[in-house]
């Protein structure tokens, strides 16, 4: 199909530019059919077929919603998260989350706003709290904000993540958490701070330990431990017993073609037969077990046996690590 307008020149435009060219409705439904342009927001549209990935769909619809409001709202939750390259579920990015620009007038940011099917807007937000760079909350602050729109376990994620990047610290997320007194979940949220670990790899990871903190596991993560055949560093040791986890993904045994690379299996085994050597017992979870919060304590409890009741075993040397390794290199 043939279209007899050019494109407006901004990859995205609002329906009143593409009029401006000459454009009718009946033009953009053949535009959008071709593919040129596709829908964003209502009113609002962009070059090109609709982005496959979530995250891309995500981070467009920002950018709509920034040009719609002119520059009055600040990206933040999930969405500011993004910006700032810290992990998110895909499951939060249905819909854009921003604020309100606030003037510094100490008021605390509310839970109010308006909202639509794509888009949430809440009523305001503390200038302390908006990126100097660019209008997108801080990512302590931003962290705190995801906590708030999707739980503690999201927020671990984003939290250990930013503590890691070294974009965030537990100063500054604490503090973002004293500026919401009075929003609603920011008792639980309270927590975060001495939850987040910027030891953990992944969001994964963070989660899983989050989840088995919750089961009353005391934990220390990413412990060296010392075996005839080298070291080697688990996930997490249950602080004070013999007990190593190590949280496993199907994809770690998968090339490629997601086929099972049996040497990686068998190296698995050998470790595991290492660091028991030295006293430990691992126990192996999936991110299933860890879903299945009735049953995780029960599930390692039988698996770890008389290891939670064991001291820590005797390192073999008086090292923690190997030598020229940080407590940020894998292992």
């Amino acid at each position: 199909m043939e279209i007899t307008h050019a494109l407006p020149p901004d990859p995205i435009f609002s329906t009143a530019q593409a009029y401006a060219m000459g454009w009718c409705r009946r033009t953009l439904a053949e535009a959008r059919a071709a593919g040129w342009c596709h829908s964003v927001l209502r009113g609002w549209y962009a070059h090109g077929p609709s982005p496959a990935s979530p995250v891309d769909r995500h981070l467009e619809t920002v950018a709509a919603t920034h040009l719609e409001h002119e520059g009055r709202l600040v990206t933040s939750a999930v969405s500011a998260c993004l910006y700032h390259g810290l992990p998110v579920d895909d499951r939060d990015l249905a819909r854009v989350m921003v604020t309100r620009r606030a003037s510094d007038d100490g008021a605390t940011p509310a839970a109010h706003g308006t909202s639509t099917s794509r888009v949430l807007i809440r009523s305001s937000c503390r200038p302390e709290d908006v990126d100097d760079r660019a209008p997108v909350l801080t990512p302590a602050a931003a962290v705190v904000e995801y906590a708030l729109q999707s739980g503690l376990p999201a927020g671990v994620a984003a939290g250990d993540a930013a503590l890691r990047a070294g974009v965030a610290t537990v100063e500054g997320i604490t503090a973002a958490i004293g500026r919401r007194g009075g929003r609603n979940g920011i008792r639980r949220v309270s927590m975060l701070p001495g939850l987040l670990d910027p030891l953990a790899e992944n969001g994964g990871e963070s989660k899983a330990r989050l989840a088995l903190v919750q089961v009353g596991f005391d934990l220390e993560s990413q412990v060296w431990v010392e075996t005839s055949i080298g070291w080697f560093r688990p996930d997490w040791r249950v602080r004070g017993t013999a007990t190593l986890i190590e949280l496993d993904g199907v994809a770690k045994y998968l090339d490629e073609q997601g086929r099972l690379v049996t040497s990686r299996v068998r190296g698995d085994r050998t470790r595991d037969r290492a660091l028991e050597s030295t006293g430990h017992r691992v126990v192996h979870l999936s991110m299933d077990d860890i879903a299945a919060r009735d049953t995780l304590r029960p599930l390692v409890v039988q698996h770890a046996g008389d290891a939670l009741q064991k001291p820590t075993p005797p390192a073999l040397s008086a090292r923690t690590r190997p030598n020229g390794q940080g407590w940020g290199a894998t292992g």
